[in-house]
């Protein structure tokens, strides 16, 4: 839970900046290795495909291993668990340049999801016991920019270190620099906090900790209606980010480039929005509301996107114009988690909820595929709507539960 008394403004950034840069790693490690696939085709001499699994391999074991993560960080705390996490990538990538045979790959890209795992419970859990309420849109925003940041430079570092010292030394060093940070958080571990330090404050007072533990979270209809909104949300996000390029070529006729560069310009209008955001949570204090209003408003011009003959420069007006709102959402989405999780249970509550983008992930390629094999790629716009839409209504439920907007302390 966060501080009663706002912290100074200088221990807010320089915990958000530490959990910021974890997020950027984590970030950057899961599109590390996908740019080096044609170099690693030829010198390990598998297909494509192989190379493929091994991005499955390491998402899965992600998926599988965060709702456990959940659970240990609230039973021994978030710093410990991340500097594992961190640990753990690092060292996946160290012997991925050291040991550069296939089945090794499969076994580390295991290693490397049960690290990658660690990132949503821990770092949220931080984050709501670090920073001031008053910030923590702010931080959250950070966060999620944080992670936008790291897929960034992920092909361009790694592409750059491989042609100057090859893809064995760039994974060797990209390993290197995991393992690097994970220390430096160990040195400045006693910066952030998280709720094990709350707790054993509650315990030490005889508190109650009867609702922190076991799986008595999953009774609580906020939670599973967050679930849902995470799940619908994953699946209109991967929908437009995925397929979007697509759908502008089957639909419009729209070269690839030219059609790559509005979803250039929804992801950078949604970092724009995501900072913006991070702002209006702080101020107007009703994430619930704040979700509602931007999905409300992106969900018409996505079906306008799809049902009218819009000339090509009104997409990517359209484009700009859903990319912001859907970015200005994300700071409230963490605070609608945050407003729903019982004291001591942030690690297993985010761990639980943030699987829903996994099984959205999952789900989604499927749906949206099939409207491209059926030529109706114009449906892709109309079904993302329908699904912001459908995650209002989980929104809604969650704040009138939790009582709408939060008073300023």
């Amino acid at each position: 839970m966060t501080t009663a008394e706002p912290a100074p403004l200088s221990h807010d950034v320089k915990v958000i900046g530490l959990v910021g840069s974890a997020h950027v790693v984590s970030h950057f490690y899961q599109l590390a290795l996908p740019p080096l696939f044609p170099v690693l085709k030829d010198d390990l001499g598998v297909s494509y495909a192989a190379l493929g699994l091994l991005s499955t391999v390491f998402f899965v074991a992600s998926a599988v291993a965060q709702p456990a993560m959940g659970f240990l960080v609230d039973r021994i705390g978030a710093r410990r668990v991340l500097i594992a996490g961190i640990g753990l990538l690092g060292l996946s990538y160290l012997m991925m340049g050291l040991v550069p045979t296939y089945p090794a790959f499969i076994v580390l890209a295991v290693v490397g999801g049960v690290g990658n795992s660690v990132f949503h419970p821990a770092d949220y859990s931080i984050l709501t016991a670090s920073v001031s309420e008053g910030r923590l849109g702010r931080a959250y925003s950070v966060h999620t920019v944080g992670g936008n940041i790291g897929w960034a430079l992920a092909p361009i570092v790694m592409i750059a270190l491989a042609t100057v010292i090859g893809w064995r030394d760039a994974l060797i060093s990209s390993g290197i620099a995991g393992l690097a940070l994970a220390a430096f958080l160990v040195w400045r571990g006693s910066l952030p906090r998280d709720e094990s330090d709350a707790r054993g404050r509650s315990d030490a007072d005889g508190g109650d900790a009867s609702r922190t533990t076991g799986f008595a979270f999953l009774l609580d209809v906020s939670i599973l209606a967050s679930f849902v909104f995470f799940m619908f949300l994953a699946m209109g996000q991967f929908g437009i980010q995925s397929f979007s390029v697509t759908a502008l070529n089957a639909v419009y006729g729209v070269d690839l480039a030219l059609a790559g560069s509005a979803l250039t310009t929804y992801l950078a209008a949604g970092a724009i929005g995501t900072i913006a955001g991070g702002i209006t949570a702080d101020r107007v204090r009703d994430p619930g509301m704040i979700v509602a209003v931007a999905f409300v408003i992106a969900a018409p011009v996505f079906v306008a996107m799809g049902g009218l003959d819009l000339p090509f420069p009104a997409m990517f007006a359209g484009f700009a114009l859903t990319g912001f709102a859907m970015g200005v959402a994300m700071p409230s989405r963490d605070l609608i988690v945050k407003r729903a999780t019982p004291a001591g249970a942030t690690g297993r509550v985010f761990g639980f909820v943030y699987s829903g983008l996994d099984v959205g992930g999952t789900v989604a390629p499927v749906l949206f595929g099939a409207f491209m094999d059926i030529g109706r790629p114009d449906w892709l716009y109309h079904a993302v709507a329908l699904l912001i839409l459908a995650a209002v209504g989980s929104v809604l439920i969650v704040r009138r539960r939790t009582g709408g907007a939060s008073r300023r302390r």
